[in-house]
């Protein structure tokens, strides 16, 4: 029985410029077996010192394995925010049990 699933997020921006414009890019998706109800997921605007929350469903595909979805801010020009290494990722483990 496939298990679809929330992840949430919760961003801090500590630094000094408003985040407008930004999302979440699901960047390998064409690559992993578990899939997001979207791609892109927008970020609100969000000032210095304040929080952003943000959500997918992801549906692991009944599929037995260990999956890495790599995903990555992206400014309203598609360009990566955080080139140098700030990915966010979701390690999806599927794993059945007998008698499941």
């Amino acid at each position: 029985m496939d298990q679809v699933f929330e992840h949430t997020w919760v961003f801090d921006n500590v630094g000094t410029q408003t985040w407008s414009g930004r999302r979440l890019y699901f960047s390998n998706h064409d690559e992993v077996r578990p899939r997001a109800e979207t791609n892109y997921i927008d970020i609100p605007d969000t000032p210095p010192n304040h929080t952003a929350t943000v959500s997918v469903r992801i549906d692991p595909r009944s599929f037995e394995k260990r999956s890495e979805c790599l995903w990555i801010m992206v400014d309203d020009q598609g360009r990566n925010c955080f080139p140098h290494g700030s990915q966010f990722t979701i390690i999806v483990d599927v794993t059945f049990q007998a008698g499941s």
